[in-house]
């Protein structure tokens, strides 16, 4: 999420996020034009293809249990995940700064295909399960700074905040239509070997149409990129004050994500308190995303990134502290929607914040960095918080996002965030 070539200021086309029905498109001889069409390729097909993911992924800790799995081996599985995401995100940084990042994000999308195929054939063992699960999202580790860097190079400066929070607003309907999906349609009335096999199909033509469709943000370096050695892995994670805030930022909101949203304590807690099945729990992630719908389309209104992060993790802070008890469901829906809604506004706010602390130079290698040491803290904080119970995960996940939102609102309120939060900034955007 840098090193976009910046638009002539007389030209204003290249500052709009794709363009309304029925508008002639852009010249092809604007470069500038043409990355910005990267955005909604982007976000459409990550919208398809993690809509047949999130059709069955927020009930795996559940499906796993039906197969057996003892409760510390989900905590494990969700461990591993974030351990094998997180390293795989600083290899996936430098081999996109390498050989660029539509390659990157193409034929990661055609592997994982495989991957989810392969899920579908050994699905009626937890341990199979696991396993391809922990390695599909090792995978999406590795395309994980290349999606960052490609909304970001694709648009000028003065537009990210507005082109990330169009890229999550298509995720979240993701969200929103994956579950529902999933708690309707398939889980019901498919068996996992055909709901797991048609995800794997998903994602082979997504990676295949982006091979085919991106345009390359950023021209690659002619020169070949130093080996690999510690001291340039602790240099990108942490060589220099930006570098050092953006390290420790991204430790504590993959912490808190990976405790929440992203982590299997969510779906526990509900089937265990509330009493509720697995498809209905799936239901139950599918209503909650409609809060993320709503700030999507208010996000790019907050008047910076900083008070998008903190409102966040504030309101997902006392969501999930909330889901730690028994609720009904009549709360938990309504615990669900805030839940969502404060994890939109902090990925808006985060993602956008990442890319202006990790520089100009090797930003795929800054930010692989500083994920997969945030990943190794996650990690430890999941086999913790397995030891725990779901209970202890989710409040563990609550105290960080409010130590997290804490600091950051200390950060910025020298920069005027106290008045940014006094008048939230509805009504108007963000400085282009």
């Amino acid at each position: 999420m840098t090193g976009h070539a910046a638009a002539p200021p007389e030209d204003k086309r290249p500052r709009r996020l794709p363009s309304p029905a029925g508008e002639s498109a852009p010249s092809a001889r604007d470069p500038q034009a043409a990355l910005a069409r990267n955005i909604p390729v982007i976000s459409v097909t990550a919208a398809f293809a993690s809509t047949w993911y999130l059709a069955w992924s927020p009930v795996l800790p559940l499906l796993l249990g039906q197969r057996d799995a003892p409760a510390t081996a989900i905590a494990v599985t969700f461990a591993l995940v974030n351990i094998g995401t997180a390293f795989a995100q600083y290899f996936g940084g430098r081999l996109a700064d390498r050989i660029g990042i539509r390659r990157v994000i193409g034929w990661t999308g055609v592997t994982l295909g495989f991957t989810w195929l392969g899920m579908a054939a050994v699905s009626r063992e937890w341990l199979g399960l696991a396993l391809c699960y922990a390695l599909g999202n090792t995978l999406f580790g590795l395309q994980s700074t290349a999606f960052i860097t490609v909304v970001s190079d694709s648009v000028p400066t003065g537009r990210r905040l507005q082109a990330f929070s169009y890229y999550q607003f298509w995720s979240a309907a993701s969200l929103v239509l994956g579950p529902i999906v999933g708690g309707l349609l398939l889980l019901p009335h498919l068996s996992p070997p055909m709901y797991l096999g048609a995800t794997g199909l998903a994602y082979m033509s997504v990676g295949l149409m982006r091979l085919f469709v991106l345009r390359e943000p950023r021209s690659l370096p002619a020169a070949a990129r130093s080996p690999l050695t510690l001291r340039r892995l602790a240099d990108a994670a942490a060589g220099g004050p930006d570098r050092r805030e953006l390290l420790l930022l991204t430790c504590g909101v993959t912490l808190v994500f990976a405790l929440t949203v992203n982590g299997p304590f969510i779906a526990l807690a509900a089937h265990a308190l509330d009493h509720l099945q697995p498809r209905v729990v799936e239901l139950f992630f599918g209503v909650g995303p409609v809060g993320a719908l709503a700030v999507s389309m208010l996000a790019p209104r907050l008047r910076g990134h900083r008070t998008s992060l903190v409102l966040g993790l504030w309101v997902l802070a006392l969501a999930v502290a909330a889901m730690a008890l028994p609720l009904g469901r009549l709360m938990l829906g309504a615990s669900f929607l805030l839940a969502f809604a404060g994890f939109q506004a902090a990925q808006v706010g985060f993602s956008t914040l990442r890319v202006q602390l990790a520089g100009q130079e090797s930003v795929g290698e800054v930010l692989g960095a500083t994920s997969a040491i945030a990943g190794l803290g996650a990690f430890l904080g999941l086999m913790v918080a397995g030891l725990a119970g779901f209970r202890g995960g989710l409040l563990l996940g609550s105290g960080v996002a409010l130590v997290t939102a804490a600091w950051q609102w200390r950060i910025a309120r020298p920069a005027g965030t106290r008045a940014d939060l006094r008048d939230l900034g509805w009504g108007r955007r963000a400085d282009s």
